[in-house]
């Protein structure tokens, strides 16, 4: 659940897109039960205000933070046995399917659809006078533990050559490389630097989607999420010699080791999605092209996207699956507890027969040492003494 002490003013909603380091200024979440599943970029208050649901509702799913490119299941396969899946795609749908045992997918299409713009209608017509023609650049980002590694100074005379045909260049610079500086770097080259916020800024998505809109054409050296949002704004886009490459952040310690070894994981597989979008994205094209919309709906699921309607029927079946699979859980575990009581309880019959066994033995026992002692008297009535004594006592008592 996101802080709403941080989030709920007017002052982040306020703030320019320029005014980069109040914008990545780090923000905290409070615990929730699944915010690890979809609170990057807000996209549940995104998704819970489109389908008309309160902001805080706890959608019972696995949300995935952005378009997968690879059969990769970054919280491995047993939480797709607990939790329904939303996601981008139907190539996401199909990988995500075919878990063992997965509890429910469903393909959404991008969630930059689902969000409000940061800027009023009166203001994106504002802004587009003021940057005329304009060429919005999305360097490699970097992310908690690793920094993206290209040639900066290769990048930029690419984009000061494309820049050449726009009225105006604004580079759109992720959290992490704010942070590292780079926003610096970018404006000494004379560009106007951005960013649309923090990973957990609940406009994250609102400020992307304006400065999209507000341009012309879009630019990058990384097969990453601003190919496919840029497609589904209608705005062109140009990938210039991408890069999947990264090197540690040492000061993040511990993290900047288990997300490099993350990246090494994926990158093999990641390697044929790159030279895809290379081949068909390198080229300056005014208008998308058939073959771009294809790759974009495989990926990004641009064809997806649901109505309010649509998707709050989607999240509410998640909930149903969702409970339905852990009601059944829950009844596994209560048969469960119930087998072991009732082992417990034979254990305890068996010790109490073993008991009685032992009772017996020893009752059986004293039964031969009073047979015994019987035949004993026996033995001592039919002797000679018993018959000598017996006329004594007879004759004893005559006397008396």
């Amino acid at each position: 659940m996101l802080n709403s002490d941080v989030f709920d003013n007017d002052k982040i909603k306020s703030l320019d897109f320029t005014d980069i380091y109040r914008l990545v200024n780090p923000i905290k979440i409070l615990d929730d039960t699944n915010a690890w599943a979809y609170d990057y970029y807000s996209i549940r208050e995104i998704l819970n205000e489109y389908s008309g649901l309160p902001n805080d509702y706890d959608i019972k799913a696995l949300v995935e933070h952005a378009p997968h490119f690879t059969d990769y299941l970054e919280h491995g396969y047993r939480v797709h046995e607990i939790y329904p899946s939303i996601v981008c795609s139907s190539f996401r749908e199909s990988i995500i399917s075919s878990v063992p045992n997965n509890n429910g997918v469903y393909a959404v299409g991008p969630y930059i659809a689902y969000a409000k713009q940061a800027l009023s209608d009166e203001k994106i017509k504002i802004e587009k006078e003021r940057l005329g023609s304009n060429l919005l650049v999305f360097p490699a980002h970097s992310t908690w533990g690793i920094q993206a590694n290209y040639d900066f100074d290769d990048f930029c005379n690419e984009i000061k050559k494309v820049g050449k045909e726009y009225d105006s260049i604004r580079v759109c610079l992720y959290w992490k490389d704010v942070l590292l500086n780079f926003g610096e770097l970018y404006k000494k080259e004379g560009f106007e630097v951005v960013t649309a916020g923090h990973m957990y800024d609940f406009m994250f998505f609102s400020r992307l989607k304006s400065l999209i809109t507000t341009s012309t054409m879009t630019m990058s050296n990384g097969a990453g999420s601003q190919i496919g949002f840029s497609v589904y704004l209608k705005k062109p886009h140009y990938l210039y010699n991408p890069i999947f490459d990264f090197k540690k952040i040492v000061e993040d310690g511990e993290q900047a080791d288990s997300q490099y070894q993350i990246v090494q994981d994926v990158k093999n597989r990641f390697q044929g999605v790159t030279d895809l979008l290379a081949y068909n994205f390198s080229s300056m094209e005014e208008n998308i092209t058939k073959d771009q919309l294809s790759i974009v709906d495989k990926y990004w699921g641009i064809n997806h996207v649901k109505s309010s309607k649509e998707l709050k029927t989607i999240i509410l079946a998640c909930e149903g699956y969702y409970s339905l699979k852990n009601n059944s859980n829950n009844r596994i575990i209560t048969l469960e507890n119930e087998n072991r009581r009732l082992s417990e309880s034979v254990k305890d019959i068996n010790h109490l027969k073993s008991q009685i066994n032992n009772y017996e033995k020893k009752l059986n026992i004293q039964k031969k040492k009073l047979i015994n002692e019987k035949k004993l008297v026996q033995n001592l009535q039919s002797s000679k003494s018993w018959r000598i004594t017996k006329p004594l006592r007879v004759l004893r008592k005559k006397l008396k």
